[in-house]
């Protein structure tokens, strides 16, 4: 597949392009990375709006294939409506 069509795949289903030169794919530096960088804004979108709250994370990497990451939002923040119906970013 050449970088054009990589492109148009990944816009296509809603995920950002990223240049080959820069990506990384390497499960061991993404969740190094993921560790020494543990503060991220999960997103969320509506069909109103998109929501990004930055939020304290802690990595789970034996839990399910690629890892999971928990975290704890309040309820005061109402994003946390939007996670589990579909509209998960």
């Amino acid at each position: 597949m050449d970088v054009s069509s990589a492109r148009v795949l990944k816009l296509e289903f809603g995920i950002t392009y990223t240049p080959e030169v820069f990506e990384v794919d390497d499960p061991a530096t993404l969740h190094a990375f993921m560790r020494k960088h543990s503060f991220a804004p999960p997103k969320t979108h509506t069909n109103r709006s998109s929501q990004a709250t930055h939020l304290p994370m802690l990595l789970e990497a034996d839990r399910g294939p690629h890892g999971t990451l928990i975290f704890h939002m309040t309820r005061a923040i109402t994003q946390w409506r939007n996670f589990g119906n579909g509209n998960d970013g």
